[in-house]
């Protein structure tokens, strides 16, 4: 993972302020994508991204943990692709009693998600890849994913408490007030879909661990709920599990998603990893999404292969091959099969 670049204590410039530890790290990446479709655009490309994160944490005297942390990003070509911004930035307050959270972060979706084997560059993951899209080049039907992590829809203002963990055990709770619209962008995960009203989004998760028969099995939930109801209901529910046997892991996971009166949909993902020794690791995952919108359905079935190589320390190689087909019940011509070859190389500080 991203390795600490600069752990140092800086004394705060205001009154009453206890020094802070300071610390940085980041990475960047550099890669290739190639795609194969029905589409007459061509859409391969190079693509680069990179990360600085800073991190202040300071202990009061009386044992509370007081934190910022911030990232800096560069989106060169990614499915958001806004240019040099600040990501995630917010305050946490820890102690005995848990975790709080609070300013521009991902909710706890992100916490209590099911993370699958491989997952960089692969298609079945959370990270972005080249969007599936149909014969017209439209992005997919609302609800409809290629993945099934669950993970969060974007950073928001938001409030969050994680608990500590008791016996494996663990919940948590985000709220958030959104006015107006919430658009999604497609083929960033589940996000709040398209509704226009006063949103008061709420997650509840939980998750348990536990060493089972000598295996490591883990399972995790959230609901997100944006409080609405008719044309600006918004409603996601998430569960799903891992597993592991030595250096083979498994995940299964589920999603359930609905919009408005007339979109429900069904995602289904499976997934297996095998480390085959400290630098090389593989990883096969495969994604089932059905949704209705209208009495009309759509499906969308995605698979992903995917190799990663550590090079040395801190320095990654990833491959992905990444196959989707796609099937619109309501207009065949726009059925659309693709293959996606995606590399990258990854340097962490």
């Amino acid at each position: 993972m991203r390795k600490v670049l600069l752990a140092t204590t800086a004394l705060v410039a205001m009154t009453g302020a206890a020094s802070a530890e300071v610390a940085l790290s980041g990475y960047y990446e550099f890669g290739y994508t190639s795609v194969e479709d029905d589409l007459t655009v061509d859409r391969d490309t190079s693509f680069s991204e990179g990360e600085i994160h800073v991190n202040f944490s300071n202990v009061t005297d009386s044992g509370l943990t007081l934190g910022y942390h911030t990232e800096i990003v560069t989106h060169m070509h990614s499915a958001d692709s806004t240019g040099n911004q600040i990501d995630d930035s917010y305050m946490s307050i820890a102690g005995d009693f848990g975790t709080f959270r609070l300013g521009e972060n991902d909710t706890i979706e992100s916490t209590f998600a099911t993370y699958h084997p491989g997952g960089r560059n692969m298609i079945t993951g959370d990270d972005w890849v080249a969007q599936v899209r149909d014969a017209d080049n439209a992005a997919m039907p609302a609800g409809l994913k290629s993945s099934a992590t669950g993970g969060a829809y974007g950073d928001n203002a938001n409030a969050t408490y994680i608990s500590p963990s008791m016996g494996g055990f663990t919940f948590g709770i985000s709220y958030a007030k959104r006015t107006g619209s919430n658009s999604d962008t497609a083929g960033n995960d589940y996000q709040t879909g398209s509704s226009t009203g006063d949103n008061e989004d709420s997650v509840i998760g939980a998750s348990y661990s536990s060493d089972i028969a000598g295996a490591s099995v883990s399972a995790q939930a959230h609901v997100q709920d944006n409080g609405e109801s008719g044309t600006d209901k918004i409603k996601k529910t998430h569960f799903g599990t891992n597993i592991g046997f030595g250096d083979l892991s498994l995940a299964v996971s589920k999603v359930d998603y609905e919009e408005s009166t007339t979109t429900d949909s069904d995602t289904v993902g499976y997934g297996i990893g095998y480390q085959v020794n400290d630098q090389l690791s593989v990883a096969v995952n495969m994604v089932n999404s059905e949704t209705t919108i209208s009495s009309v359905s759509h499906d969308l079935d995605t698979s992903s292969i995917s190799v990663s190589y550590d090079i040395a320390p801190g320095l990654n190689f990833a491959l992905a091959l990444n196959n989707s087909d796609y099937v619109d019940g309501g207009d065949s011509a726009d059925n659309m099969k693709s293959d996606e070859m995606r590399a990258s190389l990854q340097a962490s500080f």
